[in-house]
């Protein structure tokens, strides 16, 4: 056996055995956190405010931003989000969506702000699945007819600061 083919064989086997960092097998997409407000709505300003300081603290932290007043389509993606969770006719703000986590209204951040990072932590254990994603990949097509709709009324509440679970 000659000392080159030994070499090979011994770093083969190295690199076989080293260690791994934990989780490297099983990583899992970070979720999106999906932040629908409006500039003119204050519980949606506290909701934003406690958003920023958390993606300061954790870079991971993905937002996707999505104000209403000034957007039709995002407007319009607000409505097709409730429709889809079963509550047509609804738009209400803040509305933050994290994998099938939809938290309507902003209490304050002892409570909303610790149902927010509650849900990203349980998204992060398990792959949530993303209900809003497919409702962005079929938006391209919707923005060409968002001219010729109406604007909605799109309502401010604090209350009910509640997270509804989609299936």
């Amino acid at each position: 056996m000659s000392l080159r083919f030994l070499a090979f064989a011994l770093i083969a086997c190295a690199m076989l055995l080293r260690p791994t960092a934990v989780g490297a097998h099983d990583e899992r997409p970070e979720p999106t956190v999906y932040f629908f407000w409006s500039a003119s709505c204050p519980y949606s300003k506290l909701a934003r405010t406690f958003l920023q300081a958390e993606q300061a603290k954790d870079a991971a932290l993905g937002i996707r931003d999505y104000e209403v007043d000034s957007s039709v389509p995002n407007g319009n993606l607000l409505g097709r989000l409730y429709d889809k969770v079963g509550l047509p006719g609804r738009r209400i703000v803040p509305t933050i969506v994290i994998g099938t986590n939809i938290i309507i209204g902003y209490i304050d951040d002892a409570t909303t702000g610790r149902d927010i990072l509650n849900a990203v932590a349980a998204c992060r254990k398990t792959a949530c699945k993303d209900v809003v994603k497919g409702l962005i990949e079929s938006q391209d097509r919707l923005d060409a007819d968002a001219g010729s709709l109406p604007p909605r009324r799109i309502a401010c509440e604090r209350e009910p600061g509640r997270v509804v679970r989609y299936p």
